[in-house]
Order: structure tokens, then sequence, then C-alpha cells
């Protein structure tokens, strides 16, 4: 988002949706340092997309995300025959090498040339099957235009090659420093300096060194924005919503303003006003799929509305098919609506999106609700074990995975020892949990044969809530052999506190026998 721009020249986003996710961390690095950058997403409802695609070789610029879904994109193939067409394209070409590029290998680009080859023999063959050749312009478009790709992508790769790319990992790390030197942008120009408070991590730090920067250019509206960030980041929502407001009467068109505004309302219950904020933004541009994402998110878990959530995912993935939250949003939805097999798939492609930038607690929760599903709903217990351990490999001090994955490893994998390990770990995370003491005191007294630290965890799950009832029963079940009364006495303390309780009632009425049994008084 470009409030202040004083870089006048743009920059053409070329990029595979796949890759959306990337595309929109570079899109928004740029335009918040006031860079111009040209992007589908932009256009406007009925826009020409071809006429769109012939911008490239007139831009300034063009970043090429390059990957094998690039290569083997129609659209994204397109642009770069429309750049062949301006004789100076390399020197306004910006490539950037994402992981699964696949071109630094002649066996890979033997096999991105079989892609395009299969794809001009599927459709000719296709052809053929049809009774009559009348009317067919737009496929021998097609055909036309995939030869063109096939005789023109092994020329294009090579020069590729031959220049000094970067990943995207590495301009990342960088602050994109050389696509800012390649493009005139210095060190010291206000969008590099912002570039590199973007990657500030400390929020504190980051506002500090923001106020540094706004007192040379105290009407900076990118500044600002960071600073409303910040201030947001850090629950201080009052003052993020002034400065989002101050942000909008200056810039009453720019719809991620009014999404950012919207947001902030949310998270201070002004449920109504948030409603207000981002329909306003999907006024302002209709293609906005995160402002239908936002929208969707406060149907769903403010005004409970889930068919109108639902609607509004499924407009945001229109717009944004690659988009990772809306994937994972959607799929939660539909979990919770018991569309196991839709919610299924929308994990999986959030997880195909997500793991390249978002935050790891994030993918983390995405492993997490994917594991519940496969385990408690569709009974993919292997799969569900997979996904666990995933998450916790990404966050261990996921308190609810940790338990959840012991409760897998119990009951279903019988590997007590490795169940109990998780327990323990969870109570790293939450010391004072009663049902975690309570489970792992069952855990030692029935499968490890440890009765001192079933004793512990039993009487430390009484000792953190005395109302427990099911800790007592855990403790008087421990000591039903050894000291009959005192189980007797505990099995009564857990039907004082929750007389309904059947476990309780089950145990009682086995010690009770017990006792009659052994001759001893029940009194």
């Amino acid at each position: 988002m470009s409030l202040d721009s004083e870089f006048s020249q743009t920059i053409f986003l070329s990029y595979s949706w796949k890759d959306f996710d990337v595309a929109n961390k570079i899109d928004k690095d740029f335009r918040i340092a006031g860079i111009n950058i040209i992007r589908d997403i932009r256009m406007d409802y009925k826009d020409n997309i071809p006429n769109f695609m012939e911008r490239i070789s007139k831009e300034d610029y063009a970043i090429l995300l390059i990957s094998r879904s690039y290569l083997e994109s129609s659209n994204c193939m397109r642009e770069i025959l429309e750049l062949f067409n301006d004789k100076e394209y390399e020197k306004k070409i910006l490539p950037i090498i994402l992981p699964n590029a696949c071109i630094f290998s002649s066996n890979d680009v033997v096999d991105i040339i079989k892609f395009w080859e299969n794809k001009i023999n599927e459709l000719n063959s296709k052809t053929k099957e049809l009774s009559s050749l009348a009317n067919i312009s737009g496929i021998i478009e097609d055909i036309d235009h995939f030869t063109k790709i096939r005789n023109s992508i092994d020329t294009f790769i090579t020069k590729i090659k031959a220049l000094n790319c970067k990943s995207f990992k590495e301009l990342d790390e960088q602050n994109y420093k050389p696509i800012l030197d390649f493009i005139g942008i210095l060190p010291m120009d206000i969008s590099s300096m912002i570039l590199k408070l973007i990657k500030i991590s400390n929020l504190e730090e980051r506002d500090i060194e923001i106020d540094k920067l706004l007192e040379k250019y105290p009407n900076n509206g990118n500044l600002i924005f960071l600073k409303a960030n910040v201030a947001f980041s850090e629950k201080k929502l009052q003052k993020a919503k002034k400065l989002f407001l101050n942000l909008i009467e200056k810039n009453p068109k720019v719809s991620e303003l009014y999404n950012n505004l919207g947001v902030c309302y949310r998270e201070q219950y002004l449920f109504n006003e948030a409603l207000e904020a981002f329909n306003k933004a999907m006024a302002i541009n209709p293609n906005d799929g995160v402002a239908y994402c936002n929208l969707g998110l406060l149907y769903k878990e403010n005004f409970n509305n889930k068919e109108e959530a639902q609607k509004n995912y499924e407009i945001s993935l229109k717009i944004n098919p690659s988009s990772g939250e809306t994937h994972y949003n959607f799929a939660l939805l539909l979990h919770e609506n018991e569309d196991f097999i839709k919610s299924k798939y929308h994990y999986e492609e959030a997880l195909k999106i997500y793991p390249s930038l978002s935050s790891p607690e994030r993918i983390a929760d995405v492993h997490y609700s994917y594991a519940n599903l496969l385990f408690l709903n569709l009974k993919d217990f292997i799969n569900a074990k997979i996904q666990y351990e995933y998450c916790l490999s990404i966050d261990s001090n996921n308190f609810k995975a940790q338990c959840n994955y012991a409760v897998l490893l119990k009951n279903v994998f019988y590997d007590y020892v490795k169940s109990c390990f998780h327990y323990e770990k969870a109570l790293e995370v939450e010391p004072k949990d009663v049902i975690t003491h309570y489970n792992l005191g069952n855990l030692y007294y029935k499968h490890l044969n440890n009765i001192e630290l079933a004793r512990f965890h039993y009487l430390k799950a009484i000792e953190i809530d005395e109302t427990y009832s099911n800790a007592y029963v855990g403790l008087g079940n421990l000591l039903k052999d050894i000291s009959p009364n005192e189980s007797k006495l505990l099995y009564e303390k857990a039907l004082s506190i929750d007389p309904s309780s059947i476990l309780a009632q089950k145990s009682y009425a086995i010690i009770i026998k017990i006792l009659k049994k052994n001759g001893k008084s029940t009194e």
C-alpha cells in the first residue's frame, strides 16, 4: 500500500497464482515503501486481461517470480512473450528465483519443454475429434500461443540462468537491496529505509526507528501506517484506530486502510463498525480478497452467521485462490459445519501456501487443526500423527497439540511412554492445567506402573482445583487395594462435589463391595 510515492517509476509484478503469498509479501513491502507495483489483483471488474498483460512491456521494470508453476502457466508465459517485444527487456527484468524453479538442470528444462509439447499435442488431438473445424479460431490461437511458448522457453530460461539472480529468501534477508540498487534507490532514500524498518522484529525498537524517520519526514503516510500497525500489534487499539482514521482522512480511496481499521474495530468488539469498514474497503476495491476474508471471519466469529461467512470466503477465494489465510479460515468453518472432506481440502491448500511466509505459530495452528480433523473426524490416525508432529516441530509450546497428540499416542498407538512425554511437555507450557495432571496420573497408574508419580499428579490436580472431582476418583482408585477406607472417603468427596458423576458412582459402588467382602464397616 503506497501512501507516499517518491519513486516515480513503476514495477510490473508477474507471478503464478500458486505463488500468491510470495507475490503478496513483495507487493505489500514495496507499496508500503512507496514503490509503485502494478499487479493483476488491482484490475477493475471486466478489465481486459490480455490488455493488462501487455502492460508488462510498458512499465519501467518487471519482477518475475520464477517457479515451476510460473514456467507452466499460459498467462505468465504470455507476459514473457509480451516482454520479448521490447528489445531492451533484459534491462528491465528483475527475476526472483523461488525454491521449485527447476531451471538449473537440463533434465528439468526438457521436462518443461515436454510439458508444452504435451499441451500442444493434447489440443491438436482433441481438435481432430471435432466433426467440423469451423469457428475454432480461439482454439487455433491457443495452439499457436502454446507453440510460441514451446519455441521460446529454452531461450528464456537460458537468459535467466545467465543472470546473477537471487532467491526470494536472499532478497528478503537483504531487504531487497539488490533490486533497490538496480532500480536506483539508494540506501538513504526513504523507500530503502522503510524496507529496513519492516524487518525489525522488536516492536518497541521498530517504533523508535519510525519516530526518528518521522522527525525528518513528519507527513510520510507510509511511516504513519507502520506506526499504526506497531500500535495495533502492541494492543494499543485506540492509538492504532486514531492513526488509521487520520490516514483515511488524507487517503479516502485506499482500501487497505479500511481493512486495517476494520480489524482494529473488531479487536475492540465494535463489530458493526468493523462491518462498515470492511464493506467500505470492498466498495473501493471490489477485488479486495482480504476484505472478503475479513468479512467472512467477522460473520463467523462475531455475528454467528455461518452462511454469510461461507459466501464471503468463497468470493475471497475466487479473487485470490492462493490465499492461505482464506483457505485456513474456510477450512475451520467447514470443519465446524461437519463438511469434513471439503475442510480437508482447504487445510491442505493452506498448508501448500503457508510455509513460505507465515509466522511459525500460524503454520503450527494449521497443522494442529488439520490433525484434529484427521484424528477425531476422519479417523486417519497415521496422517493425524504426522500432522501433530509437524505442528510440534514448529511450535513445541502448542499446549493443545501436546495434549491431543498424547491422547492419540495413548488410545490408538498404545505408546504410553511417548504419550507421557507429551503430557509432561504440555505441563511445561501450562503447569497448572488440572486435566493434564489428571490424565498423566491415569497414565502413570494404569499403564506405566509408577504409583508415586501417579499419586503426585492426582494430588497436584487437587491442589490446583479442590473442586475437580475426577482427581479424587483417580487417587481413590490408586489407594483402593492399599487403603480401601481412605479410597472410600475420596470417592465420597468426589460425589459431594459432583453427585451426578458416573465415574465416582461406579468407583464408590465397587469400594463398598470390597469393604463388605472384607467384613469391614462401610459407615
